[in-house]
């Protein structure tokens, strides 16, 4: 038995589909995955299934969400006699960190800004702008200028 198949009879209240990129989603309990299969991956996702993650609010609430699921990650790869190495998961927590501070820097001065949980738009905290940010986590990052 692979390591897939061993998921799917593990886990059988989960379904694992092939796609186009490893994610989870939650409305559907269903784990895509992508080829060649990534066993630190999809035991990443499968963190997220487990851990019960459905959304986030505010950028900095996804970094809590991935440290989770690589956390559960960790936990359930001893099952199956692996280790997640430490540097992998720091990378992949780095594209998360590097994607919320390209998102929160200020277009005008560059100084990291502030994220409002009413409008989800960022404010500067040295000069007066106000920006927005797209909601797709897997989209080049644009800062759109607002008006005061």
């Amino acid at each position: 038995m692979n390591f897939l198949q061993q998921l799917q009879q593990d886990f059988g209240d989960i379904t694992f589909v092939k796609g186009r990129a490893n994610s989870w989603s939650p409305q559907a309990k269903e784990i895509h995955y992508s080829r060649p299969i990534s066993k630190y991956s999809l035991l990443h996702e499968l963190g997220h299934a487990l851990e019960g993650h459905v959304t986030y609010k505010l950028d900095i609430q996804l970094l809590k969400l991935e440290a989770d699921a690589w956390q559960k990650a960790s936990e359930i790869a001893g099952r199956y006699g692996l280790e997640i190495p430490q540097k992998y998961i720091n990378d992949c927590m780095d594209t998360y960190k590097d994607w919320l501070l390209a998102r929160s820097k200020c277009p005008d001065c560059g100084l990291v800004g502030l994220q409002s949980p009413k409008t989800l738009a960022y404010s500067c905290c040295n000069c007066p702008l106000h920006w927005s940010v797209p909601l797709e986590t897997r989209c080049l990052v644009r800062r759109i200028r607002k008006n005061g």
